[in-house]
């Protein structure tokens, strides 16, 4: 019941940012007395901190408590065929390290090196040991293979399909990493810091190298049977055609089996090359009769290492806790 309590409150924190004692009494229901110890039990343990003061309706002063992003940090990696992208964040995803560097790997023990090198240098240019990452979190192209332990469907990363990547990986960064599909981040990033905030159905498709489609139900990645929805490299299509009217057809592809409320094309394309918006939606009303709000991401080449620090702050914030209560 005790640890509970203790979620209850620093949950409370984390959602709704910094708040007095009163507050956080309505929003979790428990008793002022409850809630006061509990708050003294997590700044002292270092998972909340001091926010200052409010002055109330009544004239009175109170204190303010907040999560203390300092917690814990994390580490995103965005593995792309042009370019690795990596960065270190602390619980409140306020990036305090990043590296970008082109991807030059010619094979996959080579790429796990230099991912590994990359992310040595992230860590130690936020001032920080490798122990206090709590989470890795890797977004790569292609599908992962938990039995043979590799990255399906990735053509693009030479060796990245050899059986037994996925174990070099955590031996060269952390048993403590997480792969992840990159236009699955994406959309997770998209969701929560860009262009579908507050969308319950829609889906992120990624233009670049390494097109894919993330789709997200319910605040969730929808995966399919076997981790492949998504894999959009492999719908029917000329490749000959224009790129306004590939994005068309995929579009109008989507809309028909997913019937998303929005589709939000992303990707790694450099920010002086405009995605063909316009010319997308003029060929999608000659496709289909179903026609689905379709917008540019924000987030634009940073999609998928937003979604990554978001996945590894979650994950990070169960481990704090978690641990703290095993110590207590």
């Amino acid at each position: 019941m005790r640890a509970m309590n203790q979620r209850a409150v620093l949950d409370f924190l984390r959602r709704c940012g910094p708040a007095t004692r009163p507050q956080a009494v309505v929003d979790t229901g428990l008793s002022k007395p409850t809630v006061g110890f509990v708050l003294k039990a997590l700044e002292a343990a270092g998972l909340i901190r001091s926010a200052g003061t409010i002055t109330t309706l009544a004239g009175r002063t109170a204190p303010l408590y907040e999560a203390d992003p300092g917690a814990g940090y994390v580490l995103g990696i965005d593995v792309g065929h042009h370019y690795i992208r990596a960065a270190v964040s602390d619980l409140g995803r306020t990036v305090v390290a990043r590296r970008d560097e082109p991807n030059r790997a010619f094979s996959g023990g080579e790429l796990v090196a230099v991912v590994a090198r990359i992310a040595a240098d992230t860590i130690a240019a936020a001032g920080l040991t490798p122990a206090e990452i709590m989470v890795r979190v890797i977004g790569s192209p292609g599908v992962v293979d938990p039995v043979n332990r590799c990255f399906r469907h990735s053509p693009n990363l030479p060796g990245w399909d050899r059986p037994g990547l996925l174990d070099e990986l955590e031996t060269a960064l952390g048993a403590d990493v997480l792969v992840e599909n990159d236009a699955n981040l994406a959309a997770v990033g998209e969701g929560e810091s860009g262009a579908a905030r507050g969308t319950k159905v829609f889906a992120c498709l990624t233009v670049g190298a390494d097109s894919g489609l993330g789709l997200m139900v319910n605040g969730r990645v929808f995966r399919g049977a076997t981790g492949a929805a998504g894999e959009i490299g492999y719908l029917p299509h000329e490749e000959d055609r224009p790129l306004h009217q590939r994005l068309a057809y995929t579009v109008a592809s989507v809309a028909a089996v997913v019937d998303p409320e929005l589709i939000v094309l992303a990707g790694r394309m450099g920010s002086d090359e405009e995605l063909p918006l316009e010319s997308v939606e003029r060929s999608l009303r000659s496709l289909t009769p179903y026609q689905p709000t379709v917008v540019e991401g924000e987030l634009g080449a940073d999609g998928v290492l937003v979604g990554a620090i978001s996945v590894g702050v979650r994950a990070a914030e169960n481990l704090v806790f978690e641990r703290w209560v095993a110590e207590n």
